[in-house]
């Protein structure tokens, strides 16, 4: 995946260094999460980064992973790093709010002890409001193409 995301980097300009998250399948609780920038490190994790893999709240052991490229974070609230989180009823945005964690750097999962969230629908524009639900639509009709591809 990171030797992909590299040629998409080359291919578009992208000066950073590629990286992704290496997640726990059955939901992360904020835990059972690590980062990395070559396969070789996945290769040679330490023992602590192994240990984090193995198990996620209440003990729950960790039998698959997901790989997701990383994408860092470029809002910044209350100068912390931030991401917004859109919550939908059906097709209909009910809440958007900035998930912030002024621990975490721009490459981190904000999704960790310390994080906060706020209420923005009263703080950010209408019109980006707007636009992050036709995003947050269009990342949920992604999935469902991608979840019909693997014939689930």
């Amino acid at each position: 995946i990171l030797s992909l995301v590299q040629k998409k980097y080359e291919e578009y300009e992208i000066k950073t260094q590629p990286y992704v998250f290496i997640k726990a399948s059955n939901g992360t609780y904020g835990m059972g999460i690590i980062t990395a920038t070559s396969g070789k490190e996945i290769l040679n994790l330490n023992k602590k980064k192994r240990h984090k893999m193995k198990k996620i709240k209440e003990g729950i052991a960790i039998n698959s992973v997901i790989i997701q490229e990383g994408v860092p974070t470029i809002d910044i609230f209350k100068s912390s790093s931030a991401e917004p989180l859109i919550y939908y009823i059906g097709d209909t945005p009910t809440c958007y709010l900035y998930r912030c964690n002024s621990r975490k750097d721009v490459y981190s999962s904000l999704n960790s002890t310390d994080c906060e969230f706020y209420d923005i629908s009263q703080v950010v524009e209408g019109k980006i409001l707007s636009l992050w639900s036709i995003v947050g639509k269009l990342a949920v009709l992604a999935l469902a193409v991608e979840i019909k591809s693997f014939h689930l």
